[in-house]
């Protein structure tokens, strides 16, 4: 999924701040989209911007009324496009750089009098040929709604699926990397010089052509029982036949195994540590794995009018997740081939809230509630990449690791909203979230070694903001501090076995706090302006890693790596007759970046700073006059990076007594355009 970040939190995957889980929960329509099995990693929403009609955003904890299991620190939850009652055709082609294609074929049959029925679907197909080598990918894609209209309510099948044909790294290794180089994977050469720019090795393994499917359906209902209940009921189910899971290898061993022409490669292993590897080990050494599996569930929410101030809500969701990891015998080039059974996770989620809305007179709302959440997480693991003379006295072949933890968390909340006047609204809030372990935090340990104790991570948030409206727009101010306790990540550890490896830890305590504003103000003539900013200071307040070990050192008062001082969007929209143009301005503020290894020697605090950037992007489209031939016809035309700015996100330290602290960055998306049609019949 693309990188999001809210609040300097993020949804998984590389780079994850402030922690090595997921502190975003994302949901389409109520449906549960982060991937337990990863961390709350969010893959891929098998959505397009026409499929969506809105987006909820909550920051922090300002409601009971959230039943996810990555929701510590913010949750979106997308809306999409629903059927129209007159039918019509939609459709879109576009081109632009690197080889983008994008067509889309949209249906709407119209509401059917008959049955009481609309239906809508949106079939899209995507090609890119990447920005380097060994980037492309096809993707096939659809979002159907069919929709029957009850006397109080309505009943929805939903269904979304992608089929993604995609080449990604697939294994790396420091020492291929660095005999290597790059091989052409749109990354910066920052550690062997003799190869700044890549080289061509079509031999090497460090790429595989992978096919991914995913797609969720869901049965979904709304009813108004009586004048004072309604109840909504969400049966969904989410399909893995055949994905790809990112992991990071851990290379364990210094004898080259023989590769194609001669060529030879050191032996990786996966960890399947979510984001530990790439971030603290080094940031090659990560992995494209195979992964299937599955989650189904059903959340029922209801809300009660006790009388004509007070309102009760009530919610309750049950799900169980089951994944598979396959990948290639150990002691191999390639992790990733031949699909044998690895690993399994099994996360089952019982939960529910209870919210009470009070008005004691129209000036204020008052909000008290709690949720509680239960959860069973297993995870078997029948390979083990944390001690190479451990596999090699199996023969080479199955370690063998079964874990996991049993947790309930309790996590109340409280909120105020005043009203002193029909333009302003002041409110305040307190309350807990958390966000579930995630796998890597059971593996890659030896067959011999005791699993690891892991707590959920939990956040105190609180924060206190206004809001000023009027017709012509609004401003927003909030201030916030988030506690947070438990916090997850990883650090480089000595194994009673003697291996070196990354292994989770958790930090203890931090604090992330912030100041955030948005606004939006229609000027005139057609002209208006919005945009949001965030201060953030995110920090350990304790944070010891390889305690009484001698790779004991501390982070405790450093700032939390990978989270922005400055968050910031502009945009300055024109809407006149048939022109729509909007110029986007965005920043980015300096990360600070911790080798949280020790470095070379263990127990160096070795920190760096990424500087901030700025991106402008330009949308533009322009509407054609109306014919026969038509109802409408829009072409547009978008530019991101406008001015070709050289960023970079920043990546971890590469730790290790061989290799010099350095920070490894992700070059920045160079210019690139896309522009198209799209008619509506």
């Amino acid at each position: 999924m693309n990188y999001f970040m809210c609040r300097g939190y993020t949804d998984g995957g590389d780079n994850t701040a402030p922690s090595s889980g997921s502190n975003v929960e994302f949901s389409v329509e109520g449906v549960p989209m982060n991937n337990n099995k990863d961390g709350g990693l969010v893959y891929d929403l098998n959505l397009m911007n026409t499929d969506i009609q809105s987006v909820d955003i909550q920051r922090g904890v300002t409601t009971s009324q959230q039943l996810g299991n990555y929701a510590s620190g913010c949750a979106v939850d997308t809306h999409l496009v629903q059927p129209s009652k007159d039918p019509g055709i939609q459709l879109t082609s576009g081109y632009g750089s690197y080889g983008l294609q994008y067509d889309s074929f949209a249906t709407n049959t119209g509401l059917s009098r008959t049955y009481n029925t609309a239906a809508y679907n949106n079939f899209t197909f995507l090609n890119m040929n990447g920005f380097q080598e060994f980037t492309s990918f096809q993707k096939f894609q659809d979002y159907a709604n069919l929709t029957k209209y009850l006397s109080n309510g309505d009943v929805k099948l939903l269904f979304t699926g992608a089929y993604k044909n995609y080449d990604r790294g697939s294994s790396m290794s420091l020492t291929d990397f660095n005999t290597f180089g790059p091989t052409y994977n749109g990354l910066p050469n920052s550690e062997n010089a003799t190869y700044p720019s890549g080289v061509n090795t079509p031999d090497s393994p460090y790429y595989h052509n992978w096919i991914s499917q995913r797609y969720m359906v869901s049965v979904q209902s709304e009813n108004q029982i009586t004048p004072s209940i309604s109840v909504k009921n969400n049966a969904f189910a989410l399909l893995d036949p055949e994905s790809v899971v990112q992991v990071p290898v851990v290379s364990t061993g210094t004898t080259p195994i023989p590769g194609g022409n001669g060529a030879t490669f050191n032996n990786l292993v996966p960890d399947y540590s979510g984001s530990a590897g790439s971030q603290y080990g080094n940031p090659f050494n990560f992995s494209y794995i195979a992964g299937e599996g599955y989650k189904v569930g059903d959340i029922v929410k209801s809300d009660i009018k006790l009388w004509s101030r007070d309102t009760l809500h009530l919610g309750f969701r049950l799900s169980y997740a089951e994944a598979l990891y396959e990948n290639q015998p150990l002691l191999t080039p390639n992790v990733a081939l031949d699909y044998e059974q690895d690993a399994e996770n099994e996360f089952l989620t019982v939960g529910g809230y209870l919210e009470d809305h009070w008005r004691p007179t129209d000036q204020l709302l008052l909000s008290a509630g709690f949720r509680e959440m239960a959860v069973s997480e297993q995870y078997v693991e029948q390979l083990s990449g944390a001690s190479l003379n451990d596999i090699t006295s199996l023969g080479g072949k199955e370690g063998g690791v079964t874990a996991g933890e049993n947790f309930a968390v309790f996590l109340p909340h409280i909120g105020i909203n005043y009203y002193p006047s029909e333009h302003w609204k002041i409110y305040a809030s307190g309350g807990q979230s958390y966000s579930a372990p995630a796998v890597q935090f059971w593996s890659g340990l030896t067959s011999g070694e005791l699993p690891l104790t892991i707590h959920p991570e939990i956040i105190d948030d609180y924060q206190v903001g206004s809001r000023y409206e009027t017709p012509k727009g609004f401003v927003a101010l909030d201030l916030y501090s988030d506690y947070i306790t438990n916090m997850f990540t990883t650090s480089l550890v000595t194994l009673p076995s003697g291996a070196t490896n990354i292994l989770p830890t958790q930090a203890g305590a931090a604090n992330n706090q912030g100041v955030e504003t948005e606004f939006r103000y229609v000027i005139g003539h057609g002209f208006s302006v919005d945009g949001n900013y965030a201060l953030i200071h995110a920090y350990y307040l304790s944070a010891v890693y390889g305690a009484g070990t001698a790779q004991e050192f501390s982070n405790t008062g450093d700032l939390l790596p990978l989270v922005p001082n400055q968050l910031a969007n502009l945009d300055l929209n024109y809407t006149g007759g048939p022109w729509h143009i909007t110029i986007n301005e965005r920043y980015t503020g300096q990360m600070n970046v911790i080798d949280t290894s020790g470095g070379p020697s263990g127990t160096c605090n070795c920190q760096m700073d990424a500087p901030g950037f700025f991106v402008t992007n330009l949308l533009v489209s322009y509407d054609l006059p109306k014919t026969a031939l038509y109802k409408k016809a829009t072409l547009f035309f978008d530019a991101y990076n406008l001015l070709n700015t050289n960023y970079y996100e920043p990546a971890f330290l590469t730790p290790g007594a061989g290799n010099v602290d350095a920070l490894f960055v992700y070059p920045g998306e160079p210019i690139n355009v896309f522009g198209g049609v799209t008619l509506t019949f």
